[in-house]
């Protein structure tokens, strides 16, 4: 019984470590992301939408390293991860279209609200399909 309660005390630990990772990447890459818009809109003169692309795509490698590495610690080769990791962007996607038509179609409310509902679901399925698929908990370093 003792054992199961330390085990069990250990992984949420685990998590909780890997939760408070997992925001500080997301929150690092927001900054990035507006910096980049930033210097491509102001500096460049590029267009806001095409900005935000390009920003976006050009942070996908470092983000899937910081994920990789820094929060889930994946031991395992790159290549399945990074395939899934890109599937995983694609739901994400999908998602955030979906709930941005969910709310602002059929129940009529601001783009404004679609948009916070979006970055509070967004994150949350993404957290949870890499810690179950992307980056699989028996393809982690524990220590």
């Amino acid at each position: 019984m003792i054992g199961r309660a330390h085990h069990s005390f250990a992984t949420s630990q685990r998590f909780g470590i890997r939760l408070i990772r997992f925001v500080f990447v997301g929150a690092a890459t927001g900054l990035l992301f507006a910096g980049l818009v930033a210097l491509m809109v102001d500096g460049l003169g590029l267009r806001e939408s095409h900005a935000a692309g390009l920003a976006y795509i050009a942070l996908l490698p470092p983000n899937f390293l910081a994920h990789k590495h820094s929060v889930f610690r994946s031991r395992q080769p790159a290549w399945p991860e990074v395939l899934r990791y890109l599937g995983m962007h694609a739901v994400a996607l999908l998602s955030s279209m979906g709930v941005m038509a969910a709310l602002t179609g059929p129940l009529g409310l601001s783009h404004w609200l679609g948009s916070v509902a979006v970055i509070c679901v967004v994150p949350l399925i993404n957290l949870a399909l890499m810690e179950l698929w992307v980056f699989p908990g028996k393809t982690r370093h524990m220590g």
